[in-house]
C-alpha cells in the first residue's frame, strides 16, 4: 500500500450477528 495512510474509523456492531465493520463509510460484512 501507499506510504501514505490517513485514520479510518473503524465500528464493529453486531457480538452475536456477524460482525459488521465500517471502514470510513464503506460497510464490509464478514460473514
Amino acid at each position: 500500500m501507499a506510504n501514505e495512510f490517513k485514520t479510518i474509523s473503524i465500528e464493529i456492531i453486531g457480538l452475536n450477528k456477524p460482525p459488521t465493520i465500517k471502514l470510513d463509510g464503506v460497510n464490509v460484512t464478514f460473514e
